[in-house]
């Protein structure tokens, strides 16, 4: 303590106390600032005060009111009134220590819950938290009514919206709140607040439902978290590879699960890298995780996940189920079938080297001609990823200087209109630079150079995006916004002319094959001059 550091003799682990905070309770760096401030007393000074990165008033003032709301769906959990909860969540076979530490609770029948116990001051903040809803009339209502109540917590433990699962005959079973100021479902998975906490976590189970983690958690298997009635995101990717090096996608054994997993993995292919691992497992069918591990138990439960399938073997079994191999027409298919996703994939990945050999082996399509089509697929396939591209070592390269400069002044992005028109340049490192582009553009907070290389953690591009930031920049913000706009309008110059070739090349194949006997004497000049202009 005397020297503000600590170092674990058994496994090496060492550093200063904000690191310390981030390993021992798996918190990123402006989360362990704000655990020790709290404890402390301190108010937590972030750059740029005067921005948007600390919430505004309203929202701050949600986090209260969504505890105070969790605390009294958790008590109508314990009054007569729930008996029919009661008796569905014993009859799913969840024990009370598993709702008191999930913190379920029930929505009691009613219109007007929540603003007789809260109050009519509290209208306008249980509105923006999604809780109750405005009628056309003018009336409100509350959102929940006599349903069981799931709270879904952020990675820091707070309340920011609800799961709830209907209690009667109507459609659909399971809701969630709306997207609010506090509660978006792309950003947040079901049960990881807990599952983050295991020191020791090298591995995290994906599931679809919130009685899927109560299950298995009951069943000792914590290392488990639920998608909230979406894909999964690449949000949840960022957060689950900070941790974890392995991930094992569990879905129901259903036509939904299964198309629910290809999703998955289409969105997990740009995220291949280093040490990661990625495997599927498929359960029986009829079951989910709920209900397998209910009837068969922990023990036969994780020997069905050590038999997951790698990634690489799922993606290959899809590929061979969509094409007969044992026809040119089927292999022609299985090719276009497979270069969509491979284009997603890293090219300096074991994985891309490895998948590239087994379909070259398997359908006769040789390496050269996969990778060829792969890489043509890199400028038509759209994605919210951008390629894995080597370090820029040229510090006089156009791209690699803009996205320096944006880095360092973020607020540069809303100068840049048009930025799709860029995609069409292939330099390296453009689909870096508009996806920084577009990320800054379309965020709502206000973004500094940290903010953005927290958000970058875990991706693809993150060691990139480090150096670039961190690259120093001797001018004054002025001649930095001067030198950005300098640098974009050659880009959008260079992205004029790259169009226009492509059509002087198109142009020039449409002459060569129409055959210069079928030519008149106009196309056959015409021919000429864009020979010339091609060659030179």
């Amino acid at each position: 303590p005397e020297k503000q550091f600590y170092h674990c003799f058994g496994c090496g682990a060492s550093g200063n106390i904000i690191k310390f905070i981030m390993a021992y309770d798996g918190r990123d760096f402006v989360e362990a600032i704000e655990e020790l401030a709290n404890k402390l007393g301190l108010s937590v000074v972030y750059d740029e005060p005067t921005t948007s990165f600390t919430p505004p008033p309203q929202q701050e003032s949600l986090y209260p009111l969504m505890e105070q709301v969790a605390r009294y769906y958790r008590q109508q959990l314990r009054q007569p009134i729930a008996q029919t909860a009661v008796a569905y969540l014993k009859g799913r076979g969840v024990s009370g220590e598993i709702a008191r530490d999930f913190g379920l609770g029930y929505a009691p029948p009613g219109w007007n819950n929540l603003l007789d116990t809260f109050g009519s001051s509290t209208l306008q903040r249980l509105l923006e938290a999604g809780l109750i809803i405005r009628h056309h009339s003018g009336q409100y209502y509350d959102r929940f009514r006599h349903q069981i109540l799931f709270p879904i917590h952020d990675s820091r433990g707070r309340v920011v919206g609800f799961g709830a699962r209907v209690l009667d005959d109507s459609k659909p079973k399971y809701l969630n709140s709306p997207e609010t100021p506090l509660f978006h479902k792309e950003n947040e998975l079901y049960g990881w607040h807990l599952a983050r906490r295991v020191r020791s976590l090298e591995s995290v189970i994906i599931v679809e439902g919130y009685m899927d983690v109560l299950a298995l958690v009951q069943h000792s298997i914590i290392n488990v978290v639920a998608t909230l009635g979406t894909t999964l995101s690449e949000r949840h990717l960022q957060q689950l590879f900070r941790r974890v090096s392995e991930i094992v996608i569990c879905f129901d054994a259903d036509e939904a699960g299964e198309k629910a997993a290809w999703r998955a993995l289409k969105t997990i292919l740009p995220w291949l890298q280093g040490e990661r691992q990625v495997k599927f497992a498929f359960l029986p069918s009829g079951e989910d995780p709920d209900s397998f591990v209910r009837k068969v138990g922990p023990a036969t439960f994780l020997q069905k996940l050590n038999e997951a399938k790698t990634l690489s073997d799922y993606l290959l079994e899809q590929l061979r189920q969509r094409a007969d191999l044992r026809s040119i027409e089927g292999r022609v298919k299985l090719l276009a079938q497979a270069v969509p996703p491979l284009a997603l994939l890293p090219e300096d990945s074991h994985y891309f080297s490895l998948i590239v050999s087994t379909i070259s082996e398997q359908s006769g399509i040789t390496k050269e001609e996969l990778i060829e089509q792969v890489r043509k697929q890199h400028h038509s396939v759209k994605t919210n990823h951008p390629l894995v591209e080597k370090p820029l070592q040229d510090e006089k390269h156009l791209v690699l200087k803009t996205i320096q400069l944006l880095l360092h002044l973020p607020d540069l992005a809303h100068t840049v209109e048009n930025v799709a028109q860029l995609s069409v340049l292939e330099e390296k490192g453009i689909n870096l630079l508009i996806e920084l582009l577009e990320f800054i553009k379309n965020h709502p907070k206000k973004l500094n150079t940290a903010m953005i290389c927290q958000y970058w953690q875990g991706k693809a591009t993150e060691s990139y995006v480090l150096q670039l930031a961190t690259k120093e920049v001797s001018l004054e913000p002025t001649a930095i916004a001067r030198e950005f706009t300098g640098l974009i309008n050659q880009l959008y110059a260079d992205a004029m002319d790259k169009v226009l070739r492509d059509k002087q090349q198109q142009r020039f194949e449409f002459l060569k094959r129409k055959g210069m006997i079928h030519l008149t004497a106009t196309e056959k000049q015409e021919l000429l001059e864009l020979t010339n202009s091609i060659t030179h």
